[in-house]
């Protein structure tokens, strides 16, 4: 891939937080913690995160980056409106990668990538010692929803890294046959 061939995508944010002494009001406080909070979901929807408040964003996600950019600066804009207190506008960039930087960026995304993997790894094994024990219907069904939920977002997050070139799927592989085995034995409770 040459430079100028579908670069590959960073996106660089910085939100304002609920931490800010002119924000005294604990209503006004979480308010602004829960726009941060759907904001910083949304950009990570966009792509893999590479460093912190840093998300690498494949090319033909461009559009929908930009789309994004502009709801969190509306949904900011909008929260201070209705606040009536300037509580600070996000600073949120889109930058085109050259092809030594997307490397940089991809290995960085590749870390975390895999570091999440062995958590969910972790959390997955952890549900399946457990499984015979819980009784309770309730905790089954909810368990049953996180894990199906779980699949779902790696099941997005493998697609992403497959478009940004970054190849984890032996551990994805892994983890998702943990996931369904923990769903199978999930289901077999029900």
């Amino acid at each position: 891939m040459s430079e100028n061939q579908n670069p590959n995508l960073i996106l660089v944010y910085d939100l304002p937080s609920e931490n800010q002494k002119k924000l005294e009001d604990d209503s006004a406080k979480l308010a602004v913690k829960n726009v941060r909070i759907a904001s910083i979901r949304l950009l990570h929807k966009l792509g893999l995160p590479s460093t912190e408040s840093v998300i690498l964003v494949p090319a033909n996600n461009r559009e929908e980056a930009e789309r994004a950019i502009e709801e969190v600066k509306l949904r900011y804009a909008e929260l201070s409106e209705r606040l009536g207190i300037d509580i600070g506008k996000p600073l949120i960039r889109l930058l085109e990668l050259r092809a030594d930087q997307t490397e940089t960026f991809r290995e960085l995304a590749e870390r975390r990538l895999l570091e999440r993997i062995d958590e969910a790894i972790d959390r997955v094994s952890d549900v399946l010692e457990v499984i015979d024990e819980i009784t309770e219907e309730a905790k089954i069904k909810k368990l049953k929803n996180n894990i199906r939920r779980l699949r779902r977002e790696f099941n997005t997050i493998a697609n992403l890294a497959r478009t940004l070139g970054i190849d984890v799927s032996r551990d994805m592989d892994y983890l998702m046959n943990l996931i369904d085995q923990a769903y199978q034995e999930l289901r077999r409770r029900d």
